[in-house]
C-alpha cells in the first residue's frame, strides 16, 4: 500500500484493530463503520436492529448511505466500513478470509482494502494487506 494519505492510514489502523479484537474474541463480527471528524477524532458506528442474524449487505448499505450523507453535509471528513468476506484472486485461488475496509474521504474516490487472515491452531495469522481503487 504505497503512499496512503495519513487520514486513511489512521482509519485503517483503527478499523483493523477493532476488527482483529472482535475476530480474536468472537471469531466473527457484524459490519461496522468508523469515521473521522474535522478535528481528526475517530469514532465507530455500529448498527444493529435486534436481528440475531442480520443480512450484512443491508447493514453495509445502511452505514454507507448514512456516511455518504454525512460526507456530503461536511459533518465528517472520511469513513471506513468494515466487514468480513472471503475472496478469491490470483494470489489466493482457493479463497481466503479477509477483513474488508471500504474507505472514502470528502475528496477521494472509494477504495477497498483487504486484510487476509487464516486460522493457525487457536490463533489467527494476518497476512500482507492490499488495496484497490474502485
Amino acid at each position: 500500500m504505497n503512499s496512503i494519505p495519513i487520514q486513511v492510514t489512521e482509519l485503517l489502523n483503527y478499523s483493523y484493530s477493532l476488527a482483529k479484537s472482535l475476530l480474536e474474541g468472537q471469531q466473527e463480527f457484524f459490519p461496522f463503520g468508523v469515521f473521522m471528524d474535522y478535528r481528526g477524532n475517530i469514532s465507530q458506528r455500529l448498527v444493529h436492529d435486534g436481528d440475531e442474524f442480520p443480512v450484512s449487505e443491508v447493514l453495509i448499505e445502511h452505514i454507507q448511505k448514512d456516511f455518504d450523507d454525512q460526507l456530503a453535509s461536511r459533518n465528517i471528513t472520511a469513513y471506513s466500513i468494515v466487514y468480513n468476506a472471503r475472496v478469491k484472486n490470483e494470489q489466493f485461488p482457493v479463497g481466503i478470509d479477509v477483513v474488508v475496509a471500504k474507505v472514502k474521504g470528502i475528496y477521494d474516490a472509494l477504495e477497498v482494502y483487504y486484510l487476509p487472515y487464516q486460522k493457525m491452531g487457536d490463533q489467527l495469522e494476518y497476512l500482507e494487506p492490499w488495496g484497490e481503487k474502485m
